[in-house]
């Protein structure tokens, strides 16, 4: 494979299940790391670490409050130093979560087992709005909105490119190709994938 991903671009990544996305996903955010069996290995040019968010389907939840969920790896001093207020986190939270179920379940100081007491809906949202707190030049983003419905998934996707955000996506749903700037296709054959502009028509 040989593509780049152009800031401001969205490129959705498809293809038929075990045909490689969430790996190539993995590599490039340095889960897995490049090996080769034959040949070469091949060479990734990507921005800085602080410069891409990579959100799996199941989001890591830390330990602490509610507050602490949305901002990690910040801390409150952190995000205090950033001039953020929890009513800044609140309508971040309002764009994932419009009907504000989490806000009238938990207050911002509450301390749960956060992998428990979210459903996965609720995880993703999370997960979310912690994109749009840290605002990356870049999201990688695998079958992250799965479990949300397609009107917060809509709100999700405008949001983050109003934010400048570009997002890398891998999902197998069309739906979401109107988001996207370019579909990137993984065959399930060995070496053969295709990079396309997609018809916004």
């Amino acid at each position: 494979m040989n593509f780049i991903v152009n800031r401001y671009e969205n490129v959705m990544v498809t293809g038929p299940n075990g045909c490689g996305k969430s790996s190539l996903f993995r590599i490039i955010g340095d889960l897995w790391p490049p090996s080769a069996t034959m040949g070469e290995i091949g060479q990734i040019i990507k921005p800085k670490k602080t410069d891409i968010v990579f959100i799996p389907q199941k989001p890591y939840l830390v330990l602490g409050t509610l507050r602490d969920q949305v901002i990690y790896p910040h801390s409150k001093a952190d995000m205090e130093a950033l001039h953020i207020k929890d009513s800044d986190l609140t309508e971040l939270l309002r764009i994932v979560d419009p009907k504000e179920h989490i806000l009238s379940t938990w207050n911002w100081d509450d301390e749960k087992d956060w992998f428990h007491a979210f459903s996965g809906g609720q995880k993703q949202r999370i997960a979310m709005a912690r994109l749009f707190y840290h605002k990356p030049a870049f999201a990688i983003l695998d079958e992250c909105t799965s479990a949300v419905s397609d009107e917060v998934e809509d709100m999700i996707y405008l949001s983050a490119r109003a934010l400048g955000i570009t997002l890398f996506t891998v999902s197998h749903r069309q739906y979401l190709k109107k988001h996207h700037d370019y579909v990137l296709t993984i065959t399930g054959k060995e070496g053969l994938w295709t990079k396309e502009k997609i018809n916004k028509e």
